[in-house]
């Protein structure tokens, strides 16, 4: 089997394995299968480790490394990639492939739910790894693959690795979707949340659904899509009176929901709750019209710092909404927080972070990575949030670069990867490993 025939077996293989991540305990499926998968695939051809969360738990960390060497505790060069995806949304608008297909369409791209964020990436370093172990002479600096989990909700496996200092590389390169360009610079992520308990009112007469169409993209890219729930709230704000009985259409924090639903029937939440949903709405507008009058950061789009209402659930007599921004390397978020929290009484809190990251391109590693570099691969920033700054923190030189497009394609249905990405990649992560680590 040729090494990109293996690849594509093997990227399929990880997309037909359900991995999302869910703040909501009852839908996060965790990225153990995923782990599962890979060990069966490198066993007895790389050490391996494996480190649960706790006992019994869907969320792992991953390390692999090279044969006859000794865990990669301090030093080395860190391939490190998150193995969880976001939920795959409404299944009917995957219309080129189910989300856990993995097709190939025209012998060029494979369709699924992970295959740029961020599996695909995962594949072909460890693909570089098995290939480096194969051929090498001598180490010295020893690459290794790090496998993370619960990326999609709060880089929860990217703390842990950081809070327990499992590792401490020299270096680290972080796989995101990139086009195989190298990112230096990364937006922080926040996220907010408030609760308000309702009572039901009856309605005098049947209402029908009402839906709110737009286009789904990452919410570190706002104007790359069309938020639906924000356009459902600001209709509310105009017909006050409208009885609500549910909502749906929110799919994660970090996705601009395309599609929302006021749902309808016999019953509507309060007056008191429809009131609550318009003065947050008013609340975060406001904070939306402030975060763009901010000094921005040209190496950015946006330049300016951005926030987006993703999250509205209303079952089981509660409310629960969830807010995200994204901002600057050089903001004081604390600034942020505080001006949502004064402005909404403390109702919207701070349920958790991502912190942005900034890593100057003429360092050691920067200089020798721009060596290897191809005629079409630059040095380029991403509004998304990313696991850079965790080792960062540690002491590491980090870089973030992965195959597939972000814009357009990621956190969405019909998700895809070219072909011929996964083996750029792929020859990219082999020439670093070979020229930078033996």
């Amino acid at each position: 089997m040729s090494e990109l025939n293996e690849i594509i077996e093997q990227v399929q293989r990880v997309l037909r394995i359900a991995s999302c991540s869910s703040s909501d305990s009852d839908k996060h499926l965790g990225n153990r299968e995923v782990v599962r998968s890979l060990l069966e695939w490198t066993q007895g051809k790389l050490e391996s480790k494996v480190i649960p969360k706790a006992p019994d738990s869907v969320d792992e960390t991953l390390f692999l490394w090279p044969k006859g060497c000794d865990f990669p505790e301090t030093g080395g060069l860190a391939l490190h990639t998150h193995l969880d995806t976001v939920p795959p949304g409404r299944l009917n608008d995957w219309t080129r492939s189910g989300p856990y297909q993995a097709q190939i369409h025209d012998a060029k791209e494979i369709v699924g739910l992970g295959a740029a964020d961020v599996k695909s990436d995962a594949i072909c370093k460890i693909k570089a790894l098995l290939n480096f172990d194969d051929h090498r002479a001598s180490i010295k600096r020893l690459p290794y693959f790090v496998g993370s989990f619960s990326e999609e909700v709060g880089m929860k496996g990217a703390k842990e690795i950081h809070d327990k200092a499992f590792v401490r590389p020299e270096w680290a390169l972080v796989g995101e979707p990139s086009e195989g360009n190298l990112c230096y610079a990364n937006k922080g992520f926040l996220s907010f949340e408030a609760e308000k308990r309702f009572s039901w009112e009856e309605v005098s007469s049947p209402q029908k659904p009402m839906v709110f169409q737009g286009q789904s993209a990452h919410s570190s890219s706002p104007h790359k899509g069309v938020n639906a729930l924000e356009k459902a709230l600001d209709h509310l704000i105009e017909k006050p009176s409208r009885p609500i009985g549910g909502a749906s259409g929110s799919v994660a924090i970090n996705v601009i929901p395309g599609y929302f639903e006021w749902q309808a029937g016999t019953k509507t939440i309060d007056s008191e709750a429809r009131a609550t949903l318009i003065r947050w709405r008013q609340i975060h507008a406001r904070f939306q019209t402030w975060l763009s009058s901010l000094p921005g950061m040209d190496i950015f789009e946006p330049s300016q710092p951005t926030s987006t209402w993703t999250i509205l659930e209303i079952e089981d007599g509660l409310l629960k909404i969830g807010l995200e921004c994204r901002y600057l390397p050089n903001q004081n978020i604390t600034e942020l927080v505080d001006w949502l929290q004064q402005e909404s009484g403390s109702e919207i809190q701070l349920s958790s972070t991502a912190p942005a990251a900034y890593q100057e391109k003429a360092c050691e590693f920067g200089s020798a990575l721009k060596k290897l570099l191809r005629p079409d691969q630059n040095w380029i920033t991403k509004s998304g949030s990313n696991e850079a700054y965790f080792y960062q923190s540690l002491g590491a030189q980090v870089f973030v670069h992965g195959p597939g497009r972000s814009y357009g394609n990621i956190h969405k249905p019909n998700e895809s990867i070219e072909i011929g990405e996964l083996e750029k990649a792929f020859c990219f992560y082999r020439k670093v490993c070979e020229e930078l680590c033996s």
